[in-house]
């Protein structure tokens, strides 16, 4: 029944971050979490550490006044968790509150956390390679007898990426694109899609023209089916595998020069390698054939191809002109 639950919750992270708004999606996400985890308050920042002291660069919080960023930055240099979390990247902390912080030189340390009512706490953290900064989420009890499991421990440690990848994707949604690494899909065992990027239709487009299924393309299930295979390398695309509970992530890779071209580049591109004229694929994407123009001088340095010919060749060759 828990793994059904965690199941739930996972599909429910990924659909919320295309449903949602960016306004709406954290507390949405907060709420969700605590379908599997209880908590009373929570943040999830991008904290710069330097010589032992932290400062907040970005910060996302439930149930906390504003006031405990700053707050925190001032007894950073004295908090354990800090040094725990960030020395252990990745492997949950939990801890109480009276117990950790019961010396006299880490009073100011307690008495924050009494004062924001942070009794039991279970944090983790991992450095995020293209900021540099830690990215931590910290959730938190008020109640001193309310304390985190081990149990807690690995399931914050199992849901935690999920959570940043979903809220990387919300962002992405919400400024009305899809980052280009983006391609995941959650599908049951059976091959049956609950989710998908469209990013990940494209790429599983480049080795099966034409598909638009709501189950994978039964050659790559058959080969993922394999005892202990955990990818499908096709001639374009490359698939990879993980499980959780009863759902598969995958996730879509290729080094395809395709996937260097827009949307509505990809459209052009398609048409005008078909024989259409400027004209005509202006009139089919109801655009101006300068538009047209102006779209093809980019795909041609794109895809190293010099004239219409080749732009033809290299979609047959490559097999996506349909």
């Amino acid at each position: 029944m828990m793994a059904m639950k965690y199941a739930d919750y996972l599909l429910d992270l990924y659909r919320g971050a295309h449903d949602r708004s960016v306004r709406e999606f954290p507390h949405y996400v907060f709420c969700r979490t605590k379908s599997v985890l209880a908590f009373d308050s929570a943040r999830l920042i991008a904290v710069e550490v330097i010589d032992g002291s932290a400062t907040v660069h970005c910060a996302i919080t439930h149930q906390e006044p504003d006031t405990v960023q700053l707050d925190w930055e001032k007894i950073s240099r004295l908090d354990t968790v800090l040094e725990e979390v960030t020395a252990h990247p990745n492997k949950a902390y939990r801890y109480n509150t009276k117990n950790l912080f019961s010396a006299k030189e880490k009073s100011v340390v307690r008495d924050y956390a009494t004062r924001y009512h942070h009794q039991n706490g279970l944090v983790l953290a991992a450095r995020n390679p293209r900021t540099g900064y830690w990215d931590s989420l910290s959730l938190y009890r008020a109640m001193e007898e309310d304390r985190f499991s081990a149990r807690e421990e690995f399931l914050i440690e199992a849901f935690t990426p999920h959570l940043r990848q979903a809220i990387l994707l919300n962002q992405a949604c919400g400024g009305d694109h899809m980052a280009k690494g983006d391609a995941i899909a959650i599908i049951t065992a059976a091959g049956d899609i609950q989710f998908s990027t469209p990013r990940f239709v494209e790429l599983i487009q480049l080795d099966f023209p034409g598909w638009h299924g709501h189950r994978l393309p039964s050659l790559i299930m058959d080969g993922l089916r394999r005892v202990g295979v955990v990818s499908f390398a096709g001639k374009k695309v490359r698939v990879l595998v993980r499980c959780h509970a009863s759902l598969l992530f995958v996730y879509a890779v290729s080094d395809s020069p395709v996937l260097s071209l827009t949307h509505r580049e990809l459209a052009v591109a398609r048409l005008f390698s078909r024989g259409y004229s400027h004209k005509e694929v202006a009139q089919h994407l109801h655009i101006a054939p300068a538009t047209v123009r102006n779209f093809l001088q980019k795909i041609y340095v794109k895809l190293n191809v010099r004239d219409k010919a080749e732009l033809a060749t290299f979609f047959t060759q490559e097999n996506l002109s349909k």
